[in-house]
């Protein structure tokens, strides 16, 4: 098979349609900066060559402060200078390097982990801005933790394991207290109800974490989801003192008798919370079976 404009001879077809695109270059640069509107054969050189127009000429690499010419040229030294640069990058909320090694295919993120997991690890460190890079880039908001892996990956960038295995990011925002990153999951519609297991809310309240339990409430989350334990979290914000959520649990709604051995003013009594048994008793929790100390 002959090309029709160079002459040059080809085994099939294929392979001459892939030697035509050299010649049409049908992908050509419209940056305002770019007087001769380059043509190029395919959209990756394309994207390169545009990436000129907006950085500097000249970068440094931020971990070893080598001087790299060009903005790819740095994604390839960090693959080979820095093997484990994705998982540093991710825990150390390196934004600009995670969004480098994902772009393109970046070659900087390992092969056999998938996105999924990068996810939950910046989730747990709180990363917001490396959290909406990963979820853009096709990691699943729905994801849970996966104890292995994450443990092995952690190990070697040096960060200290994070007990959140089966837990979905929103959950794992809620239990370590990241505002900004529950915020950007609530907008992207993550499920703020886990049937059968404990939901972010639990977690929360369990922390303490006030802020968060009003905005997950306010995304509809359930008040009186109980969770592996039969426990609510009205259950855990009054056995570890937490008033001010136990006031925003009353206020939604949440049920102050308990089931089984599971009673909000018995636990807070046992544990010494006073005002959090009065302002139990104020709102209908009663000595006796379901509500007593």
């Amino acid at each position: 098979m002959l090309c029709q404009q160079c002459g040059r001879d080809f085994k099939d077809q294929r392979q001459l349609r892939q030697h035509v695109r050299w010649h049409d270059k049908k992908y050509r640069c419209k940056h305002e900066k770019c007087r001769d509107k380059r043509g190029f054969a395919c959209q990756k050189d394309l994207a390169r060559h545009q990436r000129t127009h907006d950085q500097i000429k000249g970068t440094q690499c931020p971990y070893c402060n080598r001087k790299i010419s060009r903005l790819d040229n740095l994604e390839k030294h960090l693959t080979r200078a820095h093997k484990n640069i994705f998982w540093v990058a991710v825990i150390s909320g390196d934004e600009a390097t995670v969004k480098l090694l994902l772009q393109d295919g970046g070659d900087g993120k390992p092969k056999d982990i998938d996105n999924n997991m990068a996810l939950v690890l910046a989730t747990a460190k709180g990363h917001a801005g490396i959290v909406n890079l990963l979820l853009d880039n096709g990691a699943d908001i729905e994801a849970k933790g996966n104890p292995r892996l994450t443990l092995r990956e952690i190990a070697l960038t040096g960060a200290k394991p994070i007990g959140w295995s089966g837990m979905t990011p929103l959950a794992v925002a809620s239990k370590y207290g990241h505002e900004a990153v529950v915020e950007a999951l609530l907008q992207r519609k993550a499920a703020v109800n886990n049937n059968g297991s404990e939901s972010p809310l639990t977690y929360a309240a369990c922390r303490g974490h006030a802020s968060i339990v009003k905005l997950l409430l306010e995304a509809g989350a359930d008040v009186n989801a109980r969770g592996c334990f039969d426990t609510t979290a009205l259950y855990l914000a009054a056995a570890t003192g937490h008033e001010a959520v136990v006031r925003l649990l009353i206020d939604a709604g949440a049920s102050v008798r308990g089931r089984g051995k599971m009673i909000p003013l018995s636990q807070a009594a046992r544990e010494g919370h006073v005002a959090i048994v009065k302002l139990l008793m104020d709102h209908g929790a009663v000595p006796g079976p379901g509500g007593s100390v």
